[in-house]
C-alpha cells in the first residue's frame, strides 16, 4: 500500500532530469522501507523488529534506513505517521457523501469506521503493541494521533447521547468500549482464523461485522 506523497511531474521516467529521477527514486525507496517497518512494528512492535529485520524485508542494506530516517526511533514515528494516514484517507472517503443527520449518519460513522481499521489494521496493531506500557513512544503517540482521534469520536458519542441514542455515561469510557467491539476481530484476525478458521479481514466478513455491531451494541440507532 503506497503512502501519500509529494507529487512530482508525470513526465516518462526517460524524459526527467537525472537530478529529478533520482529525486522519484528516493521517494519509492522511502516508501519501500515504511511500509516493511509499518509491518514489522505491526508485528513484533518496537522492541522485537530490528533495523536489520526491516532491512531484509525491503531488501535495502541498514545504513541506508539510518540515512533516511537517522534511527530507528525515526522510523517507528513515520511508520506511525503513515499509516495512519492511509487510514484517515480511508475513512475521510467512506465516510464522504454520507448523510448528516439521524441514525443513518452514526451507522455512517460506524461503517467508515470499521472499514477503514480492516484496510488499514496495522494502526490499530502498532497502537495495541505500545498501549500496555507507559512510554515516551506512547506518549507521542497519544499526543499526535489518540488525544485527536479520541476527541473526534467523542463528539460523535456526546452527539448521540444528547439524541438519546446512546447511554449517558462517560464518553470516553464508552470510546473505549465502542472501539474495542469494532476493531478486536480485526486486530485478532490471525487468532480469529485459528479460531474456527474465519478470515476476518473479507469484505463479507467485515459487513456483517458492521451489521452485528449496529445490532447488538447500538440498539438504538435502529431506524
Amino acid at each position: 500500500m503506497a503512502i501519500l506523497a509529494p507529487s512530482y511531474d508525470r513526465a516518462p521516467v526517460a524524459d526527467r532530469p537525472a537530478s529529478g529521477l533520482r529525486a522519484v527514486q528516493r521517494l519509492e525507496r522511502r516508501r519501500e522501507i515504511l511500509d516493511a517497518a509499518v509491518e514489522l512494528f505491526a508485528a513484533r512492535g518496537f522492541e522485537g523488529a530490528s533495523l536489520a529485520a526491516i532491512a531484509a524485508a525491503c531488501g535495502v542494506p541498514v545504513p541506508l534506513i539510518v540515512y533516511h530516517f537517522t534511527g530507528k526511533e525515526q522510523l517507528w514515528r513515520d511508520a506511525i505517521d503513515a499509516i495512519y494516514a492511509r487510514y484517515e484517507a480511508h475513512f475521510a472517503a467512506g465516510s464522504a457523501g454520507a448523510p448528516r443527520h439521524g441514525a443513518a449518519f452514526y451507522r455512517g460513522q460506524i461503517a467508515a469506521y470499521i472499514n477503514a481499521i480492516a484496510a488499514h489494521p496495522q494502526y490499530m496493531r502498532m497502537l495495541f503493541q505500545e498501549g500496555t506500557h507507559d512510554t515516551l513512544r506512547l506518549a507521542w503517540l497519544v499526543q499526535r494521533h489518540q488525544r485527536p482521534f479520541t476527541e473526534r469520536l467523542t463528539a460523535l458519542i456526546a452527539r448521540a447521547q444528547a439524541e438519546g441514542l446512546l447511554p449517558a455515561v462517560d464518553p470516553v469510557h464508552l470510546k473505549f468500549l465502542l472501539s474495542g467491539a469494532f476493531v478486536m476481530p480485526i486486530v485478532l484476525a490471525a487468532e480469529y482464523r485459528l479460531l474456527d478458521g474465519t478470515d476476518a479481514l473479507s469484505p463479507a466478513f467485515v459487513a456483517a461485522h458492521i451489521a452485528l455491531c449496529e445490532r447488538l451494541l447500538l440498539p438504538g440507532l435502529a431506524d
